[in-house]
Protein backbone atom coordinates (compact mmCIF):
# COMPACT_ATOMS: atom_id res chain seq x y z
CA UNK A 1 0.00 0.00 0.00
CA UNK A 2 1.19 3.36 -0.52
CA UNK A 3 1.43 5.59 1.78
CA UNK A 4 -0.93 8.39 1.90
CA UNK A 5 0.55 12.07 1.68
CA UNK A 6 -2.18 14.56 0.54
CA UNK A 7 -2.81 18.54 1.13
CA UNK A 8 -5.51 20.92 1.47
CA UNK A 9 -5.08 23.53 -1.57
CA UNK A 10 -5.64 27.35 -0.44
CA UNK A 11 -6.20 30.32 -2.65
CA UNK A 12 -2.33 31.08 -2.25
CA UNK A 13 -1.73 28.94 -4.83
CA UNK A 14 -3.21 31.26 -7.25
CA UNK A 15 -1.92 34.32 -5.33
CA UNK A 16 -0.78 35.51 -8.61
CA UNK A 17 -3.97 35.83 -9.60
CA UNK A 18 -4.84 38.47 -7.62
CA UNK A 19 -2.28 40.95 -9.16
CA UNK A 20 -4.02 40.93 -12.16
CA UNK A 21 -6.34 43.94 -13.34
CA UNK A 22 -10.19 43.06 -12.72
CA UNK A 23 -12.17 41.86 -15.82
CA UNK A 24 -15.51 40.87 -17.10
CA UNK A 25 -16.21 37.54 -18.91
CA UNK A 26 -19.55 36.41 -20.67
CA UNK A 27 -20.88 32.97 -20.73
CA UNK A 28 -22.71 31.02 -23.19
CA UNK A 29 -24.55 27.86 -23.15
CA UNK A 30 -22.62 25.52 -25.05
CA UNK A 31 -24.67 22.54 -25.39
CA UNK A 32 -28.44 21.90 -23.92
CA UNK A 33 -31.56 20.24 -24.06
CA UNK A 34 -32.80 22.76 -25.94
CA UNK A 35 -30.55 22.50 -29.14
CA UNK A 36 -29.26 19.33 -29.03
CA UNK A 37 -30.63 16.58 -30.96
CA UNK A 38 -31.42 14.68 -28.50
CA UNK A 39 -31.94 14.83 -24.69
CA UNK A 40 -29.79 15.58 -21.78
CA UNK A 41 -31.10 14.79 -18.45
CA UNK A 42 -28.30 15.85 -15.18
CA UNK A 43 -25.18 15.33 -17.52
CA UNK A 44 -22.66 14.82 -14.69
CA UNK A 45 -19.02 14.50 -16.67
CA UNK A 46 -17.99 14.86 -19.86
CA UNK A 47 -13.85 14.21 -21.48
CA UNK A 48 -12.37 14.51 -25.09
CA UNK A 49 -10.13 12.90 -27.59
CA UNK A 50 -7.94 14.92 -29.91
CA UNK A 51 -11.49 15.17 -32.05
CA UNK A 52 -14.38 14.93 -30.06
CA UNK A 53 -16.39 15.64 -26.79
CA UNK A 54 -18.14 12.89 -24.97
CA UNK A 55 -20.71 13.70 -22.37
CA UNK A 56 -22.05 11.05 -19.74
CA UNK A 57 -25.64 11.89 -19.98
CA UNK A 58 -26.09 10.56 -16.44
CA UNK A 59 -29.64 9.89 -15.68
CA UNK A 60 -30.30 9.06 -19.42
CA UNK A 61 -27.88 5.96 -18.85
CA UNK A 62 -25.65 7.11 -21.88
CA UNK A 63 -22.51 8.40 -23.45
CA UNK A 64 -23.00 10.85 -25.61
CA UNK A 65 -20.66 12.46 -28.35
CA UNK A 66 -20.85 15.95 -29.26
CA UNK A 67 -20.83 15.97 -32.92
CA UNK A 68 -19.70 19.04 -35.06
CA UNK A 69 -22.94 20.52 -35.45
CA UNK A 70 -24.01 20.41 -31.68
CA UNK A 71 -25.82 17.21 -32.42
CA UNK A 72 -25.21 14.31 -30.11
CA UNK A 73 -24.48 10.79 -30.84
CA UNK A 74 -25.04 7.87 -28.63
CA UNK A 75 -21.89 6.14 -28.21
CA UNK A 76 -22.82 3.73 -25.27
CA UNK A 77 -26.06 3.16 -23.14
CA UNK A 78 -29.72 1.51 -24.44
CA UNK A 79 -30.94 4.13 -22.60
CA UNK A 80 -32.19 1.69 -19.27
CA UNK A 81 -30.92 1.96 -16.12
CA UNK A 82 -29.97 -1.29 -15.01
CA UNK A 83 -26.18 -3.43 -14.96
CA UNK A 84 -25.43 -4.98 -18.42
CA UNK A 85 -22.26 -5.85 -20.13
CA UNK A 86 -22.67 -5.76 -24.03
CA UNK A 87 -22.38 -4.50 -27.35
CA UNK A 88 -22.16 -0.26 -26.77
CA UNK A 89 -25.53 0.71 -27.89
CA UNK A 90 -27.23 -2.43 -25.35
CA UNK A 91 -25.19 -1.89 -22.70
CA UNK A 92 -26.97 -0.85 -19.24
CA UNK A 93 -25.86 1.58 -16.76
CA UNK A 94 -26.86 3.00 -13.54
CA UNK A 95 -26.35 6.79 -13.04
CA UNK A 96 -22.75 6.58 -13.99
CA UNK A 97 -21.28 9.86 -13.05
CA UNK A 98 -18.01 10.49 -14.65
CA UNK A 99 -16.01 8.91 -17.25
CA UNK A 100 -12.48 9.22 -18.73
CA UNK A 101 -11.50 8.58 -22.53
CA UNK A 102 -7.82 7.20 -23.69
CA UNK A 103 -6.73 7.68 -26.62
CA UNK A 104 -6.80 10.02 -29.94
CA UNK A 105 -9.76 8.28 -30.67
CA UNK A 106 -10.78 7.19 -27.61
CA UNK A 107 -9.57 3.80 -28.01
CA UNK A 108 -10.77 3.54 -24.30
CA UNK A 109 -13.59 4.97 -22.21
CA UNK A 110 -13.75 4.27 -18.45
CA UNK A 111 -16.86 4.94 -16.87
CA UNK A 112 -17.57 5.48 -13.50
CA UNK A 113 -20.76 3.81 -12.88
CA UNK A 114 -21.81 4.81 -9.72
CA UNK A 115 -24.83 2.95 -9.28
CA UNK A 116 -23.62 -0.21 -9.76
CA UNK A 117 -20.65 0.32 -7.52
CA UNK A 118 -18.18 -0.95 -10.75
CA UNK A 119 -15.55 0.92 -12.92
CA UNK A 120 -17.10 -0.32 -16.82
CA UNK A 121 -15.02 -0.17 -20.00
CA UNK A 122 -15.75 0.59 -23.38
CA UNK A 123 -13.15 -0.78 -26.34
CA UNK A 124 -13.71 -1.97 -29.14
CA UNK A 125 -17.52 -1.29 -29.57
CA UNK A 126 -18.33 -4.12 -26.01
CA UNK A 127 -18.78 -2.15 -22.58
CA UNK A 128 -16.95 -4.77 -19.66
CA UNK A 129 -16.79 -4.51 -16.37
CA UNK A 130 -13.20 -3.58 -15.21
CA UNK A 131 -13.37 -2.81 -11.35
CA UNK A 132 -15.42 -4.35 -8.95
CA UNK A 133 -15.97 -3.77 -5.19
CA UNK A 134 -16.33 0.05 -5.12
CA UNK A 135 -18.56 1.96 -3.47
CA UNK A 136 -20.59 4.36 -5.38
CA UNK A 137 -17.54 6.00 -7.32
CA UNK A 138 -18.28 9.33 -8.58
CA UNK A 139 -14.33 10.15 -10.11
CA UNK A 140 -12.18 9.20 -12.38
CA UNK A 141 -9.08 10.29 -14.85
CA UNK A 142 -6.74 8.72 -16.76
CA UNK A 143 -3.14 9.78 -16.86
CA UNK A 144 -1.08 7.37 -19.53
CA UNK A 145 -0.82 3.94 -18.12
CA UNK A 146 -2.74 4.63 -14.93
CA UNK A 147 -6.44 4.95 -14.24
CA UNK A 148 -7.31 6.72 -10.58
CA UNK A 149 -10.44 6.44 -9.17
CA UNK A 150 -12.66 8.32 -6.58
CA UNK A 151 -14.00 5.41 -4.61
CA UNK A 152 -16.33 7.88 -2.79
CA UNK A 153 -18.46 5.60 -0.54
CA UNK A 154 -14.92 4.44 0.52
CA UNK A 155 -13.71 7.61 1.11
CA UNK A 156 -10.40 6.66 -0.95
CA UNK A 157 -8.32 7.61 -3.86
CA UNK A 158 -7.09 4.62 -5.87
CA UNK A 159 -4.81 3.98 -9.29
CA UNK A 160 -5.02 1.09 -10.81
CA UNK A 161 -3.17 0.17 -14.83
CA UNK A 162 -5.42 0.66 -17.57
CA UNK A 163 -4.64 -3.23 -18.54
CA UNK A 164 -5.98 -4.31 -14.80
CA UNK A 165 -4.53 -5.73 -12.02
CA UNK A 166 -4.17 -4.81 -8.13
CA UNK A 167 -4.95 -1.14 -6.94
CA UNK A 168 -2.93 0.77 -5.01
CA UNK A 169 -4.54 3.11 -2.27
CA UNK A 170 -3.36 6.81 -3.03
CA UNK A 171 -5.17 8.29 -0.19
CA UNK A 172 -7.65 6.96 2.83
CA UNK A 173 -9.47 8.11 5.42
CA UNK A 174 -11.19 11.19 3.06
CA UNK A 175 -14.47 12.40 2.75
CA UNK A 176 -16.74 12.11 0.16
CA UNK A 177 -13.89 12.79 -2.62
CA UNK A 178 -15.69 12.92 -6.25
CA UNK A 179 -14.37 14.62 -8.74
CA UNK A 180 -10.67 14.19 -9.98
CA UNK A 181 -8.39 15.84 -12.36
CA UNK A 182 -3.98 15.46 -12.78
CA UNK A 183 -1.66 18.06 -11.85
CA UNK A 184 1.15 17.27 -14.27
CA UNK A 185 3.44 20.09 -12.92
CA UNK A 186 3.45 18.31 -8.92
CA UNK A 187 2.57 14.88 -10.20
CA UNK A 188 -0.62 14.92 -8.07
CA UNK A 189 -4.32 14.09 -8.55
CA UNK A 190 -6.29 17.48 -7.26
CA UNK A 191 -10.03 15.81 -5.81
CA UNK A 192 -13.20 17.43 -4.86
CA UNK A 193 -13.24 15.88 -1.01
CA UNK A 194 -16.87 16.91 -0.93
CA UNK A 195 -18.04 15.73 2.67
CA UNK A 196 -15.89 18.48 3.93
CA UNK A 197 -16.14 21.38 0.93
CA UNK A 198 -12.47 21.40 0.67
CA UNK A 199 -10.22 20.67 -2.41
CA UNK A 200 -7.31 18.75 -1.76
CA UNK A 201 -4.42 17.18 -3.68
CA UNK A 202 -2.20 13.61 -3.37
CA UNK A 203 0.96 13.18 -4.76
CA UNK A 204 1.02 9.63 -7.14
CA UNK A 205 4.34 10.15 -8.02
Amino acid sequence: MKQSHYITLTLALFASATTASAATYQTETFLSQDDAAGYLDEPRGFDTDADSIYVLDTINNRIEKVKNDGSLERVAGSGEYGYKNDSALTAQFAEPQDIAVFGDHAEQIFIADTNNNVIRKLENGVVTTFLTGLSGPKGIVVEGDTLFISDTGNNRILGISRAGGNTTEFATGLNQPTKLLYWPDARSIIFVNAGEGTVRAVNVS
